[in-house]
């Protein structure tokens, strides 16, 4: 305690005297460090926001111990170095069909605002062509908010040849929970085959219909923050938050991102970690928009685990930059970063 009145600037090696590294709980006289160099892997209990007060920045120094990480049963913290090594420039010669054609099957009349941030997320993190599968309501809307995006009329009853040409799909966002979303949420998960996210209202119907997860043979993404999640899965029989999304992950055969601070992205396999985002992005709508950004870059091609990391990676990057010079993130104002966000870290641009 006698430290924290020094005006120096304080540094920690590993972790803060008095911090738990298990909960993030600071004990009585706990050290309160401007930064803590953390060995071999981010300990647990960095996580809880809370503990920000008394590690100041955190930089880890993995020690050349990052492929025991699987076997250990640990994650990867993932920040803008793996960012910059997976995320790809665009191509001199590309053209709008070889970003993707990407399918969103979302929103309703009641719900209007979640299939438009959606739609434009996946435009603005690059989509060549995003068809809007929606309401009338919404159909209506859309040339007016983001007149690239392609309105379709959603059908009472998908056909097989509905979801023909489409590179990656994405169903939620807005589409409420009455009959005629529960058959969308089945025809898209037994007539669709191409990779598919899963967001939102299409999560709660899902939890009624988890047979329908067995018998994918597809990548799915499942992308459902804590409330979401414990109507999937019982939280409650596991140690811990990781140990229950890697155990869902693998029985399910799917890859989860599990929405929060420090968002869990894992395919039951390998787990991550994800080292942006921040409290002023606590504002309705931010999960429409991640959603769009991570079909986005299915659409593109990118494979179904990276396009997940990287898909909140950028997520949280962009809200990161706005969250300089506001108190709080609204989503239209991330989304309008993500090009700018995206341009940082290929180095197309300098800050």
């Amino acid at each position: 305690s006698i430290m924290n009145h020094y005006n120096g600037t304080i540094g920690a090696i590993d972790i803060p005297t008095g911090l738990d590294c298990n909960t993030g709980k600071a004990y009585d006289g706990a050290l309160k460090a401007d930064f803590t160099v953390t060995l071999t892997a981010l300990k647990q209990g960095f996580l809880d926001p809370r503990s920000l007060e008394y590690t100041g920045k955190v930089i880890l120094e993995t020690l050349a111990v990052k492929d025991c990480f699987k076997e250990a049963g640990l994650f990867e913290y993932v920040g803008e170095d793996y960012a910059k090594e997976h995320l790809r420039k665009r191509v001199y010669n590309g053209y709008k069909n070889i970003y993707g054609v990407d399918g969103l099957i979302v929103g309703s009349d009641q719900y209007t605002g979640a299939p438009l941030l959606a739609t434009k997320a996946a435009y603005y993190t690059g989509a060549g062509i995003v068809k809007t599968i929606t309401s009338e309501k919404v159909t209506s809307l859309l040339p007016l908010y983001i007149p690239e995006a392609i309105p379709v009329l959603r059908p009472q009853i998908f056909r097989y040849d509905d979801f023909d040409g489409y590179d990656a799909l994405l169903v939620g966002c807005g589409l409420g929970l009455e009959e005629r979303a529960f058959r969308a949420v089945i025809d898209i998960m037994t007539a669709s085959i191409c990779p598919l996210v899963i967001d939102a209202d299409a999560l709660t119907i899902l939890s009624r219909n988890m047979h329908l997860l067995e018998k994918q043979d597809r990548s799915v993404i499942l992308t459902p923050h804590i409330g979401e999640f414990k109507r999937l899965c019982h939280v409650e029989d596991y140690p811990d938050l990781m140990i229950a999304a890697q155990s869902f992950a693998s029985q399910y055969h799917c890859i989860l991102v599990l929405k929060g601070p420090h968002t869990i992205v894992t395919d039951g396999k390998s787990s991550y970690r994800i080292a942006s985002g921040n409290k002023a992005m606590a504002v309705g709508g931010m999960g429409d928009t991640l959603a769009g950004i991570i079909t986005s870059l299915l659409g593109q091609g990118y494979e179904p685990l990276e396009a997940a990391i990287l898909g909140v990676y950028i997520h949280g990057r962009a809200g990161d930059e706005v969250a300089k010079h506001a108190y709080t993130v609204i989503p239209e104002k991330l989304i309008e970063e993500i090009p700018h966000t995206m341009a940082l870290l290929i180095g197309e641009i300098e800050k």
